[in-house]
């Protein structure tokens, strides 16, 4: 699931993967020939044994910013959640 805000300085964007991975939700985020994005906020939780992984990470395309929310391992309660900003250049 993802959602989008705005305001008049930047943009802010928030992925989030809630359990039963490996899996990985995306974001399509803005045009990447005129913005420039930051991971703002990472948060994970129940991340509680050794087989338990996640990530947060962002990705420039040719036309768009792309933000992923990642299960790297099974797991039944573990959650990721990741918040980008972009700036216009």
């Amino acid at each position: 699931m993802s959602r989008f805000y705005e305001d008049f300085t930047e943009l802010s964007w928030g992925v989030d993967n809630l359990g039963g991975g490996p899996s990985s939700n995306v974001a399509t985020m803005s045009s990447s020939s005129s913005t420039f994005c930051y991971l703002s906020r990472v948060k994970m939780a129940e991340l509680d044994t050794a087989s338990e992984a996640a990530d947060c990470r962002l990705a420039k395309g040719s036309m768009n910013w792309f933000m992923y929310a990642t299960l790297v391992s099974p797991s039944d309660d573990a959650w990721v959640h990741c918040e980008a900003i972009c700036y216009n250049n």
